[in-house]
Parts: C-alpha cells; sequence; structure tokens
C-alpha cells in the first residue's frame, strides 16, 4: 500500500516551482492533484490565441472544480484581437464567461492594449471586466480616451492597487480615480509611450487635482513621465503616502514650484535626484528609512550620464539630502567609482545605514567600436579603502557587465569587496548579463579568511520581506 503523502512537504516545494512546474508535479499522484488543484489553477496567462483556447475549454469543462480557485489573470491584447487564422470570437466569449464566473478572482493584468485595432472582442472583454464586483488589483496597459468610456463603469468597490499606462490625451485621469477614493492604497501612473523604458522619462502631461480630491488610503505612489503644476497639491490629495517612486527626466530649470514636506514619507525610489527636487522639500521632510536612486533599467553609459551622480558637481546636493535623511537604506548608481570624501559624508549622515546597493554598468560603445569591459580593479574599486566604518550588514550588487568579468564576479566580491566591509553578512548580488539572481550568506572565520554560501529562495523571502535586501 504505498504510503500517504505529505501535503506540507509538497506545498513547500511549490516555492521553487512555476506554474508549468507545478502542473506537471500534480498529475504524478492523484494526493498530489488534490492538493495542488488551487496552485495549478490559481495564476492564468492568455499570451497565445489557440493555447489560451484550449486552457478556456478545459476550464468550462471543469468549471464547478477549478474556476472558484482563479485568484489572478493576465492577458494579452494579441489573444483578443481579430484574426484570420485564430478564433477570436470563440476566445473572446470564453474569456468573458470566466471574468462572470471567476468569483474569487481578484488580480486582472491586461498588457498591450492600443487604442488602433480596438474592436468588438476587445471591447466586450473589457466590459465583463468592468463587472467584477470583487476586483482589487488591476494593471492596464493602454488606457485611451476609447477604453477609458468601457471602464469607466467599473463596479468593483474594493480596488486596492492600480496601475495604468495612459494616453497623453487622457488628461482627466482622475476623474477614473475619484470613485476608488475610500478603497485605493496603491497607485502607478505612467504615460504612453515612453520613448525609454527606462527611469528617465519625459514628462508627457500633468495630472489635474481638484482641491477637494482626497484619497487618504494611498500608501504608494509612483509616477512616470507624469508630473503636478503644484506639488502642494500632489501632497493634498495623498497624504499618507509612505512610498514615493518618481520615474521622470530631470530639467534644469524648474520655476514658480515650491517643493512640500512630505509627513509620512518612508521610502523613495528616483532615477534621478533633479526630478525629485521638484515634489520634496528634504529639509522639512526630514529622515526616511529607504532612498533608492540605482535607476537599474538603465542599460546605457550615455543615459547614466544624465544621472545627477555623474558628475562631480551634484555630489555635494547628494550629501545634503543624505544629512537631511538619515536612511537606513541607500542604493546608488555609479558611472565611475565614488570619491572615497562621499562615503566619509555618508557614515556621519547615514549613522544607523544597514543596507548599501550598487549598480554599476560596463562602457558602452557603438556597435562600430570594440566593446571595453571593466577589469577587475576598477570593479573591486568600487568601493574605496575607508569604508570600513560603515555599519552595513548587507549589500546589494546590481552589475551589467561583459561575460569575461561575469564568470570571476565572485572572486571579486571576496577578495576585493568584503574585506572593505567586515560588518556585512549577507550579499544580494543580481547580473543584468545573464539575468542572475543570487544571494549569498557570509562566512568569516576566525583567521580572518571569508566564504559565501548560498542563501535558500525561502530565507531570501523573508530577508527581502525585512529589508535586508531592499
Amino acid at each position: 500500500m504505498p504510503r500517504a503523502l505529505n501535503t506540507d512537504v509538497l506545498r513547500y516545494m511549490t516555492i521553487f516551482l512555476d506554474n508549468r512546474d507545478i502542473f506537471c508535479l500534480s498529475i504524478t499522484h492523484r494526493a498530489a492533484y488534490e492538493a495542488l488543484l488551487p496552485l495549478t489553477w490559481s495564476n492564468l496567462a492568455f499570451t497565445e490565441c489557440y493555447q489560451s483556447l484550449r486552457c478556456c475549454r478545459s476550464l468550462m469543462e471543469h468549471k464547478d472544480h477549478r474556476i472558484r480557485f482563479i485568484r489572478r489573470i493576465f492577458i494579452s491584447y494579441s489573444c483578443i484581437v481579430a484574426s484570420d487564422t485564430q478564433s477570436p470570437r470563440t476566445l473572446m466569449y470564453y474569456l468573458c464567461e470566466l471574468l462572470r464566473l471567476a468569483v474569487n478572482l481578484h488580480t486582472v493584468t491586461v498588457r498591450h492594449l492600443k487604442t488602433i485595432g480596438f474592436n468588438q472582442p476587445a471591447r466586450k472583454t473589457l466590459e465583463a471586466l468592468a463587472c467584477l464586483r470583487q476586483l482589487s488589483t488591476m494593471s492596464l496597459s493602454v488606457l485611451s480616451r476609447t477604453t477609458y468610456h468601457v471602464l469607466s463603469r467599473f463596479q468593483t468597490n474594493c480596488l486596492r492597487s492600480i496601475e495604468l499606462e495612459l494616453d497623453p490625451n487622457l488628461t482627466d485621469i482622475t476623474d477614473f480615480l475619484r470613485p476608488f477614493q475610500d478603497t485605493l492604497e496603491e497607485i502607478s501612473l505612467s504615460a504612453w509611450p515612453t520613448r525609454y523604458v527606462t527611469h528617465f522619462a519625459p514628462i508627457c502631461f500633468y495630472l489635474v487635482i481638484n482641491n477637494d480630491d482626497v484619497w487618504p488610503h494611498v500608501h504608494t505612489l509612483g509616477l512616470r513621465g507624469i508630473s503636478v503644476l503644484s506639488p502642494s497639491t500632489l501632497v493634498h490629495a495623498f497624504p499618507q503616502v509612505q512610498s514615493l517612486c518618481v520615474y521622470n527626466e530631470r530639467r534644469d530649470s524648474v520655476t514658480g514650484r515650491r517643493p512640500c514636506a512630505w509627513p509620512s514619507l518612508t521610502s523613495v525610489e528616483a532615477g534621478t535626484l533633479g526630478a525629485l527636487d521638484e515634489l520634496v522639500d528634504w529639509e522639512r521632510t526630514g529622515h526616511i528609512d529607504r532612498l533608492d536612486l540605482s535607476a537599474s533599467s538603465v542599460h546605457n553609459r550615455e543615459r547614466m550620464e544624465k544621472m545627477p551622480w555623474g558628475s562631480a558637481m551634484e555630489i555635494p546636493h547628494l550629501e545634503r539630502v543624505l544629512g537631511w535623511t538619515s536612511p537606513r537604506s541607500f542604493s546608488i548608481a555609479l558611472a565611475a567609482p565614488m570619491p572615497s570624501s562621499f562615503f566619509d559624508t555618508l557614515k556621519i549622515a547615514a549613522p544607523q545605514l544597514g543596507h548599501l546597493g550598487i549598480y554599476y554598468c560596463e562602457r558602452q560603445h557603438s556597435a562600430s567600436e570594440s566593446s571595453e569591459h571593466f577589469g577587475d580593479k576598477e570593479l573591486g574599486d568600487l568601493l574605496p579603502l575607508g569604508m570600513e566604518e560603515l555599519p552595513i550588514t548587507s549589500l546589494r550588487l546590481h552589475l551589467h557587465v561583459g561575460d569575461r568579468l561575469q564568470t570571476r564576479i565572485k572572486n571579486i566580491i571576496l577578495q576585493r569587496l568584503l574585506p572593505k566591509l567586515p560588518r556585512v553578512e549577507y550579499v544580494h548580488y543580481i547580473s543584468q548579463s545573464d539575468e542572475e539572481d543570487t544571494a549569498w550568506r557570509v562566512i568569516r572565520s576566525a583567521e580572518g579568511s571569508v566564504q559565501l554560501a548560498d542563501v535558500p529562495d525561502d530565507q531570501q523571502y523573508v530577508l527581502k520581506r525585512r529589508g535586508g535586501f531592499s
């Protein structure tokens, strides 16, 4: 007689598996199938018409046992655009039925929702989406005036998180957000089309906020390519914002605009300090827990040189900001090794600093020129001598470097970086070149030798929640 399956161990294993692997595991054992059924159908992605149609038919054939497990749906617009070789009308019918029957569905993402080619199947799918009463998280790209009128009839009364990529002609987006003033907690707005998929989006339009507009429960606010004419209206409309993310291009001169104090601000993320200077009065805002200026999606050195810390003339202003905010977690992108005097200031300005994050990109050249990689010594000298007094216990390195250096990065960390940081307990390493994402625990012997041990995935999750790898 076969032994009973330990379902607790089975569910723990799924931490390390994606949806396809979970499905393959579920068909190996009847008990595994029953235990993993909720996970197998909890997240659905419709990105290709034929495969999506097969998935929908399977769901509808077993709708009493499967649809109730659906929690999240990702829909690509390409699935519901009419085509000569596929069956969009049938797929549209199934999608509408799924949205109607999925009573536990709380998260929906719709991508590539372009105004060109917006047709009846897409309209019907969005109309079904608007009827979801239990929807709490929604992400839409792109919200145009056409789709706006369809979705303006939303019936949900529990929407907490919304992410919108907006057509610049849609200037009345606050009208769309106003019915959810009592429930929204997270708002992310991006202008479309963005010229670069980076943290340096040019400002396309300004939010129009009325004096009586207030979203009192919003704690996370993100703006990309969008700003306001008066920062005080933004603070008034979102008085409880704790996390502010601004991905706008720095402008050299802004007149008639006074930055404001943010009373609840604890975390700030941006590509340029100049974009934040327009909105945040650093001195009056005071201490924040996390200041992230890593601009981690920048892949080109030309774009990196637009960063304020790419010029030595900007470093004094960054030092003043650090003195006012005294963060516990600080991340920065480097176009060149920082002078040791900057880190001397960092020791004084942030005496409780526990986490340091660094993004570093190799030199980029035109296609006709040969690529020049950073050498071991140059990368090792990112952190200058004299950093031993920094109290950080975790270090995050996000590197975009060549393969030649990639194979030796662990030795560089061990031999050139960690000796300068004797208090570091964990290292989080991300490689842009091969998409490696690794966490190591630092093991130091009494003799002074240093080793790196892999951190299990579940412990990485705990560390990230705790802020060790911010």
